[in-house]
C-alpha cells in the first residue's frame, strides 16, 4: 500500500458512534482497484480503513474510461458484493445531475442519512467539475458527508508539476497558491467535514 501518512483514518469505534448508520464510500475518479496513476485509492482505503475497524457496507465508484467489465475484473472477489461500479462522468452542478450523470453531493444525500458514516475521494483531473462539487458541499447544510479526500488541481502546488506542462502553464489548473488551497480544506473542516488532500 501506497504510504500516505498526511491522510488520517478515522478513530476506532467511529461506527458505534452511528446509532446503527451504515458505511459508505464513494470515489469519483476509480479506474481500478489496485491501479491508478497517482496511486490506487479504492485498494487502499478500504485496507487501511479496515484496519482501523471500519468495514464499508457499500462502495460506489465512477469513472470515465474504464468498461464495467474491465473494472470488475480487478475486484478481489470478497468485494463483489459491495463494489457499485458506473463508467460515467460526473456533473459539475447539481442542475446537471441525471441517473447518467450524477452530481455526486446529491447522490450521496439521496443515499445516506444522517446518521451514516460517508467517506466521498474526489479526483477526476477535471479541476471545473471537482470544484462544482467541492463549492457546493461548503454551501450545502443537508450533506451527510463525513469525510473528504480531494486532489485540489492548482497552479501553486509544486506537486502538480506534471499538470503544468511544458510551458508551465496549463488552463485547466485553478490560478490559486497553495494557501488558497489549505483555505478550502479549513472550511470543509470547520463545517466538521474531516478534509484530506489525495496528492
Amino acid at each position: 500500500t501506497t504510504f500516505r501518512g498526511w491522510i488520517i483514518p478515522p478513530a476506532p469505534g467511529v461506527m458505534e458512534r452511528t446509532n446503527g448508520g451504515k458505511a459508505y464510500y464513494f470515489d469519483a475518479g476509480a479506474s481500478s482497484w489496485d491501479q491508478g496513476a497517482g496511486g490506487p485509492s479504492l485498494s487502499y482505503f478500504v485496507n487501511m480503513w479496515q484496519r482501523h475497524g471500519l468495514v464499508f457496507d457499500d462502495i460506489y465508484a465512477f469513472e470515465m474510461t474504464t468498461p464495467e467489465q474491465e473494472f470488475y475484473e480487478t475486484v478481489p472477489d470478497e468485494y463483489h458484493y459491495t463494489m457499485h461500479y458506473k463508467q460515467c462522468a460526473v456533473s459539475s452542478h447539481p442542475d446537471e445531475h441525471s441517473e447518467e450523470n450524477p452530481f455526486l453531493p446529491i447522490l450521496i444525500h439521496e443515499m445516506t442519512q444522517p446518521d451514516d458514516y460517508v467517506l466521498f475521494k474526489l479526483d477526476i483531473d477535471s479541476p471545473a467539475v471537482e470544484d462544482g462539487n467541492i463549492f457546493f458541499i461548503l454551501d450545502d447544510e443537508q450533506n451527510n458527508i463525513d469525510e473528504v479526500v480531494w486532489e485540489h488541481h492548482i497552479t501553486g502546488n509544486y506537486l502538480m508539476e506534471e499538470w503544468r506542462g511544458p510551458n508551465g502553464e496549463n488552463p485547466d489548473l485553478a490560478d490559486l497558491t497553495l494557501r488558497q488551497s489549505y483555505e478550502f480544506f479549513l472550511k470543509m473542516r470547520e463545517k466538521g467535514i474531516r478534509a484530506h488532500s489525495w496528492i
